[in-house]
């Protein structure tokens, strides 16, 4: 558990300019059950994300809905980081409409909120312990949200909790 510990925390670490850097920051991307479901393809001047078919989840995903979105959030986190790194450019569907093409140019970095924000993002399936968030956390996920394109929906009511739960379980 030490070794996948170190190795985890190793994806975590922060973003430098060598492309392998940027992919990393690419997957660490929200993805459906986290199956990671992509390869990236590394060429002069563009990077391409396509899926992985073997990492299919037909049961629960039969149209691959939940994998293209995983797709298109890889992309979102390589395109911050690529621009962080210099790498400004354009994502457009690769020519057989099957996956995800980024082409870029070398230019300035632009520092984006957003990116720095890629290696915290994590989810669990830990159970949950019933206990409020605090005010004060509460406050600061507002203050971080204040930031433009962004928009936040915090939900604390129990009774608004079991409608969003409702929806949620409907539209599995």
């Amino acid at each position: 558990m030490a070794q996948y510990e170190a190795f985890a925390a190793g994806l975590r670490d922060r973003l430098t300019p060598d492309l392998e850097a940027v992919v990393r920051y690419a997957t660490l991307a929200a993805n459906s059950h986290n199956t990671q479901p992509w390869r990236f393809q590394l060429e002069e001047h563009a990077i391409e994300i396509r899926p992985d078919l073997q990492r299919r989840t037909p049961v629960v995903d039969p149209d691959d809905h939940h994998l293209y979105v995983s797709l298109g959030c890889a992309a979102a986190n390589l395109m911050l980081a690529a621009a962080a790194t210099g790498r400004t450019g354009e994502a457009s569907l690769t020519a057989d409409g099957n996956g995800i093409r980024y082409d870029y140019l070398m230019g300035e970095a632009k520092a984006d909120p957003l990116t720095d924000a890629i290696p915290k993002r994590q989810s669990t399936r830990a159970e949950y312990d019933g206990r409020a968030t605090p005010a004060a956390d509460l406050a600061e996920l507002e203050r971080a949200a204040a930031i433009p394109g962004v928009s936040l929906a915090l939900v604390t009511d129990r009774a608004r909790m079991k409608q969003v739960r409702n929806l949620v379980l409907a539209g599995k």
